[in-house]
């Protein structure tokens, strides 16, 4: 099992990739080269993060992370519209 301070160091590569739009790993290759002493559980939950894709990441991690406002106009309101068309709905 991982620990809290490395999959917190890997949000916030995660983070600041999706910030960005510049990726820090294309391969596990790329990935050992940065993190020797890490393994294929780490890679595996950075993999899980990326998958997540933007929204699914700012929506999962919006409470811990500090994202960028500009990050967040572009993908915070996926999640709010949706919450917004079930209020007007009731």
């Amino acid at each position: 099992m991982l620990r809290d301070d490395i999959k917190q160091e890997l949000i916030e590569v995660v983070a600041m990739s999706f910030e960005t739009g510049h990726f820090s790993f294309e391969d596990y290759t790329d990935f050992k080269r940065d993190y020797p002493n890490l393994g294929k559980e780490a890679w595996e939950y950075y993999c899980e993060l990326v998958q997540m894709g933007p929204v699914g990441f700012y929506e999962e991690f919006k409470d811990v992370y500090d994202f960028d406002p500009m990050f967040v106009e572009e993908y915070g309101h996926y999640y709010d519209d949706e919450e917004d068309e079930e209020e007007e709905e009731d």
